[in-house]
């Protein structure tokens, strides 16, 4: 999922900054020195380098029919230990650890997060832009889940970039509510998960944002605000993330 969705958002970020920039993306001097344009030549390779994007949604779409048969787990998997940023990630052990050999079904993340409960509804009750985009992203969901009952074309590639963009967008939420405890100020506050959530919900179902969502294309105010925190990354040498990492010397 990871390879095919990262390039895809990569893509579109440098398409819409090439927009921004109109005639200059393509200047070579100037505009950092010609960077952008580097950048353009270089993200197209995102897609295709150690297998293209339609290979790995082909992949995705051959399991999708495990999806519809969740319940049949046989044991829970903790989703708030596999998302914690404070815990190491714990190693496989061949002579303890059980290996599946096929898919139990289901999608813990998903389910929890667009499934029947109103869990992140509730959670996120106090914004109201997030509860539309996650309001948006339940009916997606369901949508997927009817598509799969009825027995969809197995080869139909749609549903597959349907189910990246959902467990995207339950990853977003699960991280944020495992760890705002210990994020920054400026992580914790959830911005930046609208911001996510919105976007995600705009390229699941349809190709411009909608007015409900601050539709100016900038985020508005969250905008703004996840703008400067950002910025203020960049000035001190930090990745762009949501724990403090310092960019290599």
């Amino acid at each position: 999922m990871t390879k095919y969705l990262v390039p895809n958002m990569c893509e579109r970020v440098v398409r819409d900054a090439s927009v921004v920039l109109s005639a200059r993306s393509y200047l070579r001097e100037g505009i950092g020195d010609g960077i952008f344009q580097k950048i353009a030549r270089d993200i197209a390779i995102t897609s295709i380098f150690e297998g293209t994007q339609l290979l790995q949604l082909s992949l995705i779409t051959s399991q999708l029919t495990h999806l519809a048969r969740a319940g049949r787990r046989d044991e829970t998997v903790d989703v708030g230990l596999l998302s914690d940023l404070a815990t190491p990630a714990r190693s496989w052990n061949p002579s303890t650890t059980r290996v599946r050999v096929a898919d139990p079904g289901g999608d813990e993340l998903v389910e929890r997060w667009f499934g029947q409960s109103a869990f992140a509804l509730d959670l996120l009750a106090s914004e109201p832009r997030a509860v539309a985009a996650v309001q948006s992203l339940r009916r997606e969901a369901k949508a997927l889940q009817l598509a799969l009952a009825t027995n969809a074309l197995p080869g139909d590639l749609s549903l597959a970039r349907q189910y990246c963009i959902l467990h995207a967008a339950a990853s977003c939420l699960q991280i944020w509510h495992t760890n705002r405890g210990r994020l920054s100020p400026e992580s914790a506050g959830g911005e930046w998960l609208t911001l996510c959530l919105e976007r995600l919900a705009t390229m699941a179902c349809c190709e411009s944002p909608s007015p409900s969502w601050g539709g100016d294309g900038m985020g508005g105010d969250l905008g703004n605000r996840v703008f400067t925190w950002m910025l203020g990354q960049l000035e001190r040498g930090e990745l762009f993330s949501l724990m403090p990492l310092e960019l290599a010397q």
